[in-house]
């Protein structure tokens, strides 16, 4: 009996044990200012409260305050480097009315969590709150100008008009010659910014007085009560697709006002998280007879290699199948390039496997070859199978949207050389070296007209030489919808 009794007390003190919370941790942060807040008071996070103030007392140099806080145990990893603290208190100013709920009731702390590895207790409070979503993710840079322009925490950076990021600090630069105004371009937008990317701010009201009258012009009243920062980025519509991104503080130049050079030659961006399908190029070649002379012709085209739901496929605009009745069809060749680069053994003939096929009807836009039916070694079918396109990233579309024309370009070309290129060698392949160029071109749907199995696209600047048989992607769910057609200086998209 007595055994089974210590045996019951073991048993009871450990579950006594188990059931009490443990502490959690304690943190002591430096104020400026105290904003009425007292004992007791809480921390909060989110919505949510996350610890309790312990006690408020002044620093012994009489600098500031010093607030000991306890962080409940599901909160204790918020005390990282780099979290923030601030005081939420009555705040009216022109970036609009914060923290009215403690006009009246108790003042509390709010936290904004770092990402900094390491665990501490002691913080410098904030003595202004950050912007609102500031805890989103992005791209934190710095613009350093003559002067602070107006610029306040809460002013909206914006692209093109629309808000993609705020201001979040203004201060003196090292030097004290320039004024560091701290902003920050949200996810996903952050891709908008390279280092070419020119920003000027936007703040005031621009007077021109000509023989016409007075003219008056803000972008918004906003950026008039506020401040504002615009930014473009001016170039060639070749898009690097580095693997690298900017990084964090990078320092540009804030202008006064705009260059209208950088509005006139803005790049295209690529706005795609997702690597855009892969082509292989396609090539067909013939013979023809011009006033008695021979003549070589060439035709390319970009294929896709599609993973199918029992083997994989290659898709290619059949319109070069039908080029075998221009000329001399014992001269028609009509070849998959592996490799452009590489020796003339990575292209594959396609036409022992087309023999005994029907010839595409005059409507058709793509043709499928099953890959298990190409005479190619092991080594080419290896290579061709990864570059292959998911099933996951397919999609037929219901009904017609927004889309991208995409391919990939010489990484050290020019806009101009990269059409001769992909003119003279056709679609070329990413590079090996890690860092990729992509052409880019959207497709907007008051451009589309729906047809049986294909859209019809009224824009002209899409050439054949670059963009026949290019991937579509759609821009609500990059997903690959389609193939773009381009015959006879009729634009078409094929969907699957």
């Amino acid at each position: 009996m007595w055994w089974l009794a210590v045996v019951c007390l073991i048993l009871a003190i450990g579950l006594t044990w188990a059931s009490m919370d443990s502490p959690g941790r304690e943190i002591t942060i430096r104020f400026d200012q105290g904003h009425g807040l007292a004992e007791g008071d809480s921390i909060r996070h989110r919505g949510i409260e996350i610890g309790r103030v312990q006690s408020v007392q002044l620093m012994p140099d009489l600098s500031g305050i010093e607030v000991v806080a306890v962080l409940e145990r599901h909160a204790k990893e918020i005390a990282r480097r780099g979290s923030r603290f601030w005081i939420v208190h009555p705040q009216v100013d022109f970036g609009g009315v914060r923290g009215l709920e403690t006009a009246i009731g108790a003042k509390y702390i709010r936290v904004l969590p770092g990402d900094g590895p390491e665990v501490v207790d002691r913080f410098d409070g904030m003595s202004v709150a950050p912007p609102d979503g500031a805890e989103q993710a992005g791209v934190e840079v710095v613009l350093r100008g003559e002067d602070r322009y107006g610029l306040s925490a809460g002013s909206p950076v914006t692209f093109r008009g629309v808000e993609v990021g705020r201001v979040l600090s203004s201060s003196l630069s090292p030097d004290a010659k320039y004024v560091d105004t701290i902003v920050q371009i949200v996810s996903p937008h952050d891709r908008l910014v390279s280092s070419d990317t020119k920003f000027w701010k936007t703040s005031g009201i621009d007077i021109a007085v000509s023989l016409k009258g007075v003219e008056l012009s803000a972008q918004s009243l906003a950026t008039v009560l506020r401040g504002g920062v615009a930014f473009a980025t001016p170039g060639n519509r070749t898009i690097r697709t580095d693997s690298t991104k900017l990084a964090e503080g990078f320092v540009f130049e804030l202008h006064e006002k705009a260059d209208p050079q950088w509005l006139d030659s803005q790049a295209a961006i690529n706005v795609l998280s997702e690597p855009i399908p892969t082509p292989i190029a396609v090539r067909a070649s013939w013979s023809e007879k011009t006033f008695g002379f021979n003549r070589k012709r060439i035709e390319h085209a970009s294929a896709l290699v599609i993973e199918g739901e029992h083997q994989d496929e290659l898709v290619f605009p059949c319109d070069l199948i039908k080029l075998q009745d221009s000329g001399e069809k014992v001269s028609f060749d009509l070849s998959l390039v592996i490799d452009p680069m590489s020796s003339p053994e990575s292209q594959v003939s396609l036409i022992p496997t087309l023999q005994g096929r029907e010839v595409p009807v005059s409507d058709c836009l793509v043709t499928r070859i099953a890959i298990d039916d190409l005479s190619i070694e092991r080594s080419a079918s290896s290579e061709i199978v990864k570059q292959r396109v998911s099933r996951k990233r397919l999609r037929s579309p219901d009904q017609i949207e927004d889309c991208f024309v995409v391919r990939y370009a010489q990484s050290n070309a020019t806009p101009s050389s990269s059409t001769r290129s992909s003119s003279a060698k056709g679609p070329s392949s990413p590079s090996g070296d890690g860092s990729q160029t992509v052409l880019l071109e959207m497709i907007g749907s008051q451009d589309l007209r729906a047809g049986e199995g294909f859209w019809r696209c009224s824009t002209t600047r899409l050439s054949r030489d670059l963009w026949h048989g290019a991937p579509v992607i759609s821009a609500k769910d990059e997903k690959c919808i389609g193939m773009l057609v381009v015959d006879a200086g009729e634009v078409r998209i094929a969907i699957w």
